[in-house]
């Protein structure tokens, strides 16, 4: 199967930046040492958004497009383009496959079980006897680690709606990680980082902040033409899912179906439920409520103000769940960027109260891109589609057919998970049955499926050295112990979700790994940078401005040799 000509341009032109090397010419930056480094996620900002809505921004994303080093054409340099993979990634300068990671959820082969990324049984949900989460299982460590190393001083902050990105992103030796808490609209955080939440976070969580949101409704804040001008689907496109209600009825009834400005919670109608704090993480109040947090974070723990250099992270998740819903080119995404926009400028105004504004910098990122909806694709000529269905049949079928062809039990196998196949090195060599005969079949089968463009096994990717460049992406998402022994990899543009509306990412496709990278302040000097770059190249060049001694078994590399002064 051809792959996307971007795919293939942007490795070429990676392969041109890996022969470089990072040593500073005469004329590359030498940007001060910041007091407070801000590290902002936007999730599922798929690299063209900001390029796309640059002329319509109007406050803080204005800021960041006029005033930063922008590297145009960043990428996320494996194949699994999910949240956790993506938020380790960003801060760690590793594939997340070498660091024990390799989805959100997956099966660990040592384990024998599924796993979650960000899980740790020893740890609960402060105050609750639920489970809790931490970095505890990750083979590595992160930017904000490193800076612990070099001064012990420095502080480490991360707030998120999502566990996986607030923790994945925070590294080992955090201060404080804090996480939206679906049912109850309360930031937790686990027993893994502190015994007792700080007075300001009680106080916070106090306040609820999303009930003061229960009358409100989402509505547009711009002119008819501003929407016309930018969007390239109808504002009650019947694809979309409708971020009201999110219910199975939604996706086939037309009448109940609304995925139309304005947007309301529908569950708020009958007073605060677990339901109505969950459908408040699907409107972009919660990355309101996110970027106040951590505003609150920073004035409290007096980040930024002495000499030693403090690390706050910030993922911003409704941006993920919108696009998800209603996908790039809709009114939703439209709107979202101007709210964003604004929220970003209260942030920046925020911390600037505290902290000089040339004392702080900000980089603005995301964990992964996204996939347009397959039928907005469809309507452009592009061959796209959704796959969910289809291929848990094909997943079934092969499990069958492979099994009667060994005439054997399901224990041969010890999990068939999406298109990853796992199988059971004991039980097959007990009854004589061979896997090369195996891999044939499977090859055979799997390549006659015409949404189906590559099959890579356990042993081509434990020896990478004849790798193509696909196969290389999903060697960076694998790992020797807990990886499949098949990984089947959908060919471009087919969407593996069982959902009939909505979109989603996850794909090594250029669509699902472009995404944007932004540093301003302490004196760079802002510019656009076209070259290709990684996402795992960000801590790496993020450890040099700050002047500290990042591990040396480094996947990414620093980039700063690419700044001009």
């Amino acid at each position: 199967m051809q792959l996307s000509k971007h795919l293939f341009a942007g490795l070429l032109s990676l392969l041109v930046l890996t022969s470089c090397g990072s040593e500073k010419s005469a004329e590359s930056a030498q940007p001060s040492i910041p007091k407070l480094v801000v590290f902002i996620t936007i999730d599922e900002w798929r690299g063209d958004l900001p390029i796309r809505f640059q002329k319509h921004y109007r406050h803080g994303l204005k800021t960041f497009t006029d005033n930063s080093i922008w590297f145009t054409d960043a990428i996320v340099d494996h194949a699994v383009t999910a949240t956790g993979p993506g938020h380790l990634t960003l801060l760690s300068g590793r594939h997340h496959g070498s660091m024990g990671i390799l989805a959100n959820n997956f099966y660990d082969k040592a384990l024998k079980r599924t796993v979650y990324c960000a899980e740790d049984e020893g740890a609960k949900i402060l105050g609750e006897d639920e489970p809790g989460g931490s970095y505890k299982n990750i083979e590595g460590s992160s930017l904000g680690d490193w800076m612990k190393t070099t001064r012990s001083e420095s502080k480490v902050f991360s707030v998120s709606g999502k566990d996986r990105a607030a923790i994945l992103a925070a590294g080992r030796e955090a201060d404080g990680v804090y996480w939206y808490q679906w049912n109850t609209g309360k930031f937790i955080t686990s027993t893994y980082y502190t015994e007792a939440y700080p007075e300001y976070i009680q106080a916070f969580n106090d306040s609820d902040y999303p009930a003061q949101y229960i009358n409100e409704k989402w509505i547009k804040s711009q002119p008819d033409s501003f929407y016309e001008a930018v969007t390239q689907t109808p504002d009650d496109y019947l694809f979309e899912r409708d971020l009201s209600r999110r219910t199975a009825d939604t996706e086939t009834d037309p009448h109940l179906h609304h995925p139309s400005f304005p947007h309301e919670i529908a569950a708020g109608k009958t007073g605060l439920s677990k339901s109505y704090y969950e459908g408040f993480g699907f409107m972009p109040w919660l990355d309101e409520i996110t970027l106040k947090l951590a505003a609150t974070i920073a004035k409290e723990e007096k980040l930024g103000q002495d000499d030693t250099p403090d690390l706050l992270i910030v993922s911003l998740s409704a941006h993920d769940v919108i696009f998800h819903c209603t996908g790039p080119e809709s009114h939703e995404e439209a709107e979202v960027e101007m709210t964003l926009d604004n929220y970003l400028a209260q942030f920046m105004t925020a911390l600037e109260t505290n902290v000089p504004k040339q004392d702080i910098l900000y980089v603005l990122a995301a964990d992964h891109g996204g996939m347009s909806l397959p039928e907005y694709l469809q309507e452009k000529g592009i061959d796209a589609h959704r796959r969910g269905v289809q291929a848990k049949i094909f997943r079934d079928s092969l499990k069958t057919a492979i099994l009667n062809r060994c005439q054997t039990s399901d224990s041969l196998f010890l999990a068939f998970q999406t298109l990853d196949i796992y199988w059971n090195d004991v039980f097959a060599e007990a009854h004589g049955i061979q896997k090369s005969a195996v891999d044939q079949f499977i090859r055979q089968e799997a390549l006659k499926q015409d949404w189906i463009a590559a099959v890579y096994s356990r042993e081509q990717l434990d020896d990478y050295t004849h790798l193509d460049s696909l196969g290389m992406l999903v060697a960076h998402s694998w790992n020797t112990r807990k990886g499949a022994d098949w990984v089947i990899v959908q060919a471009e543009y087919n969407y593996l979700s069982s959902l009939p509306k909505g979109t989603g990412h996850g794909a090594p496709y250029y669509y699902d790994m472009h995404v944007p990278w932004l540093m301003m302040g302490t004196g760079l000097k802002p510019q656009s940078i076209r070259q290709k770059v990684r996402t795992i190249d960000i801590a790496p060049t993020l450890a040099e401005i700050l002047k500290v001694t990042p591990p040396n078994h480094l996947d990414g590399k620093s980039v700063l040799s690419l700044v001009r002064n």
